[in-house]
């Protein structure tokens, strides 16, 4: 079973693998692939993807708690935001294209290692900054995610 937590570490994990994502993004001051969880960190490289929970909503299923009275799951709708942050258009644009492809060939792995059971497809959204200075290149993609927590 999963949680938050693991859902967005298994997503983290399966970005920062990916050897175009890496040839894109290169290194950070640290070293590390340029593949944040939460927004607070982009500014410390750019171009670079951050992943962040903005949204859950949970049922609880009583047809699915198991007999011996005392486990029960959850039902969670999660959506996840992965922005991109680049210095220009093109850029953005490919990273946004590579997460998408990543996303889609990756479930099988974000079911194993995260527990989720369905990704839906994104809505993507522009966010640019043009007139900011340097000028900030931001794609969002929102994925809905379905994944149970089991207590």
């Amino acid at each position: 079973m999963s949680t938050v937590t693991t859902v967005k570490t298994a997503i983290i994990n399966l970005l920062r693998a990916d050897a175009d994502i890496q040839a894109m993004l290169g290194k950070d001051r640290r070293g590390n692939i340029p593949v944040y969880a939460g927004f607070e960190e982009h500014k410390i490289h750019k171009p670079c993807i951050t992943v962040d929970d903005v949204a859950e909503t949970a049922e609880v299923s009583a047809l699915n708690d198991d007999y011996d009275g005392q486990t029960r799951r959850e039902w969670c709708y999660l959506t996840v935001q992965i922005d991109c942050w680049a210095g220009n258009r093109d850029l953005r644009d490919q990273l946004a294209t590579q997460i998408r492809k990543v996303i889609l060939k990756g479930q099988a792995t974000l079911r194993t290692e995260g527990g989720v059971i369905m990704v839906s497809p994104p809505s993507v959204t522009i966010l640019d900054e043009p007139d900011a200075r340097p000028p900030i290149w931001r794609k969002s993609l929102r994925y809905r995610l379905w994944y149970v927590l089991e207590a």
